[in-house]
């Protein structure tokens, strides 16, 4: 009996180690396993940023945006790295899903930030090690852990970057030609431009879901091509001139961030099409720009039938009750609504001039009126971006290409249907005519010749319609994690 009471008394102690060391093993991978949520959670924080940050300078190019993604991951990390580990790191870091155009870290190429040149750029934080604390004993000296983002690129309201060029001589403020007839005709504000070159720009599409221009070929006949690039903007991302070596011309095939464009030469069609009546191209339908959006509205009217366009004057997105230390008084909605409709058009430049002369004055075309922080302007077919251009004019000849500057926002304003060199038959602007009024145009081969805009002050707008603010290059877009 003594002998049994002692062996059960041995095995219970072994038993209460086994015990005690399992349930030490267990709590120990409890405070390790903690220990890597954490990391994770922080791995995971550090991608958000880092794609964000990266993908506000994906325009100027994706080894800047990578560098600027890859500096703020390293930034919020805890794990502390010299630059050759840094590079190292990313260098061996595998991507599977990495998009087409990888970027590089402090020179060293790598697929785990990647863009795929449409909107969408992505971010994979390299391995990070965490040791462990009491697993070890198991084996396990440590485990490892990653984060993956991405950030899409989306169109706010109409949106889109329009293929018309503004040269740098361009005035702020002011009425300019964003296309003049190719006859070569001069009706103010459009003066003509170099031989063969009438303000429009040569985009090619490279194929983006978000604007359905997906089914379509890279290059197709001109008219088609401006025709796509006007109601839906430009469809994929081009940056500003950071004069490298050469000159990369959007072809599409090139790498991506081409950051100079062709010009058309002595294209016709596809301008009305465009803005107006819209059209299907290769089987895929395309509005007319003018005619979208929940605006008031007036109808134009010729031989390929009646199209309604927006008819909101620009002073409409003006708030109502500013002081003079908010807006110049020439800027005031009531100063505006005092005057006849040629008056107030007559004013606008002089609002936007005072405007942009002056300093501390809100937003000027801030007007929300439903309140959800977004202005009102930007649901406007009429607001849209523009590249300029460093060229202070068009290049002779069939071959130009113009070097990007930065980009601005424009409110369109005039249409010229049926031009000649002493002028144009029906020129339309918008809030001349009452709303749902038709408009009748003589028809002709190009019924609408020219269309002018207003060049808007850079602080006229909330910087954020504008990506990077002044001088920014991605156009009327905002930025968001995927889900």
């Amino acid at each position: 009996m003594s002998s049994r009471s002692s062996s059960d008394r041995g095995a219970g102690l072994v038993m209460a180690a086994i015990t005690m060391t399992v349930l030490l093993g267990i709590s120990g991978f409890a405070v390790d396993l903690g220990m890597l949520y954490a990391e994770r959670r922080n791995d995971q924080s550090a991608a958000d940023t880092g794609v964000l940050a990266g993908g506000l300078d994906l325009s100027l190019g994706i080894s800047v945006a990578s560098n600027t993604a890859a500096e703020i991951v390293r930034t919020n990390l805890t794990t502390t790295y010299t630059d050759a580990e840094w590079s190292t790191a990313w260098g061996s870091c595998v991507d599977p899903e990495a998009f087409a155009f990888t970027g590089d870290v402090l020179g060293t190429a790598t697929d785990c930030i990647s863009a795929d040149g449409l909107g969408t750029f992505r971010v994979v934080v390299p391995d990070q090690a965490v040791p462990t604390a009491f697993t070890s004993v198991f084996g396990f000296e440590s485990f490892t852990t990653s984060a993956t983002a991405e950030a899409s690129l989306t169109i706010q309201g109409i949106g889109g970057v329009l293929p018309f060029a503004v040269l740098g001589s361009a005035t702020t403020g002011t009425e300019l030609c964003m296309r003049s007839s190719s006859s070569g005709t001069a009706v103010p504000p459009c003066t003509g431009g170099a031989s063969g070159n009438f303000g429009a720009l040569e985009i090619g599409q490279w194929g983006n879901p978000a604007v359905g221009t997906e089914s379509l070929p890279c290059q197709m006949n001109k008219s088609d091509q401006l025709t796509v690039n006007i109601s839906v903007g430009i469809d994929h991302f081009v940056r500003i001139w950071d004069n490298p070596p050469g000159n990369v011309v959007d072809d599409c095939a090139k790498p991506y961030g081409p950051n100079a464009l062709p010009t058309f030469q002595g294209i016709s069609g596809g301008l009305f099409e465009g803005l107006i009546s819209g059209d299907v191209v290769i089987g895929s339908a395309f509005p007319g720009r003018l005619g979208r959006g929940n605006t008031d509205k007036v109808y134009v009217a010729n031989n390929s039938g009646t199209h309604d366009i927006d008819n909101v004057p620009i002073w409409e997105y003006i708030k109502y009750g500013q002081t003079a230390f908010q807006l110049p008084t020439s800027c005031h909605r009531e100063t505006f609504e005092a005057l006849s409709h040629a008056l107030a058009e007559a004013n606008i430049p002089i609002c936007l001039l005072a405007f942009d002369a002056g300093t501390g004055y809100d937003n000027l075309l801030g007007f929300d009126a439903n309140g959800d922080d977004i202005p009102d302007v930007t649901l406007s077919p009429r607001f849209a971006i523009v590249p300029q251009f460093h060229e202070l004019g068009f290049p002779n000849g069939n071959n130009g290409t113009l070097t990007i500057k930065g980009y601005r926002a424009v409110y369109v304003q005039g249409l010229y249907f049926n031009c000649s060199g002493g002028g144009c038959s029906t020129v339309v602007t918008p809030g001349a005519v009452a709303d749902l009024q038709t408009i009748s145009i003589p028809n002709g081969n190009s019924p609408l010749d020219q269309v002018s805009g207003f060049l808007l002050p850079y602080s006229s707008v909330d910087d954020s319609l504008i990506e990077n603010g002044v001088g920014g290059n991605l156009g009327a877009y905002q930025i968001h994690l995927s889900k």
